[in-house]
């Protein structure tokens, strides 16, 4: 399990559809920070604006902090974060949270009334997440004295305090649920870099 992604934005945008209808009315480019080329931050936002219809201009700087820094400079319309990146900077009411690149809203009492995306009517599940994968041979006893290892340590409740004083979400998952994931964001990530021009198979 990791932080889901936030796409922000700074005034005057209460939505992503006011964001929408406003470059769509302009014809302009949004201009749009993230960490890097082909990362999640990039392919989410790429995904969303493609599927908008609006056009959308790549500003790929070396570090999601560094496009927020962008963002509340105003050098970029929007960015991505992470929650404990955008948690100080909503508090103090410099940014606003348009949606959420996950298919479910995020229940912690920061974040429970920002909307996915796909609430939105955009099909898009770019949540991050961790996974913990073994050979193929690997004996079943060892998976299982894994599994209850790692079963263990999130119950934990010194683990279980960590992660809830980072603002990380737990949504446990296992087996073929992992494997089913992985092939659809496979798939969904192989059409938005291609669509980019960033791979060409």
């Amino acid at each position: 399990p990791r932080p889901r992604d936030r796409g922000l934005s700074r005034n005057p945008w209460e939505s992503i559809e006011d964001l929408v209808e406003d470059f769509k009315k302009s014809g302009k480019a949004v201009k749009y920070g993230h960490s890097g080329n082909g990362g999640l931050p990039h392919l989410s936002q790429a995904a969303l604006y493609s599927k908008a219809g609006i056009k959308s201009e790549s500003v790929p700087f070396n570090s999601n902090s560094t496009a927020l820094t962008n963002l509340l400079g105003k050098h970029v319309d929007v960015a991505v974060g992470h929650p404990t990146e955008v948690l100080p900077h909503l508090q103090e009411g410099k940014i606003r949270l348009l949606g959420v690149f996950s298919s479910k809203r995020d229940e912690r009492p920061e974040f429970k009334d920002i909307p996915t995306f796909k609430e939105q009517g955009y099909d898009i599940d770019m949540s991050v997440w961790k996974f913990i994968l073994v050979p193929k041979e690997t004996p079943q006893e060892a998976i299982d004295k894994l599994y209850e290892g790692f079963r263990n340590m999130i119950e934990d409740p010194k683990y279980v305090k960590f992660y809830e004083t980072a603002k990380l979400a737990m949504n446990p998952i296992e087996g073929e649920e992992i494997i089913q994931r992985l092939k659809e964001e496979r798939e969904f990530s192989y059409n938005v870099l291609k669509d980019l021009g960033l791979i060409n198979k």
